[in-house]
């Protein structure tokens, strides 16, 4: 329903689309380390070690 309580249609398929092409975003966000994490990454293994352990989820999971 939308504000005035309309019913709202919509193509399914259209709906469905634009969630697949958009479903490496979460993906990619559960499998990245926390925050506190990346920082112990970075202090301990440096920018490289970072960037080695992000470069690694984006790949497992690329953009469409």
């Amino acid at each position: 329903y939308d504000a005035n309580e309309q019913v709202v249609e919509y193509d399914r398929a259209v709906a469905e689309a634009l969630v697949a092409a958009n479903e490496y975003k979460t993906q990619r966000a559960a499998a990245y380390p926390s925050i506190a994490d990346q920082l112990d990454t970075l202090y301990h293994q440096g920018y490289d070690g970072w960037k080695a352990t992000i470069t690694a989820v984006k790949e497992e999971f690329p953009k469409p």
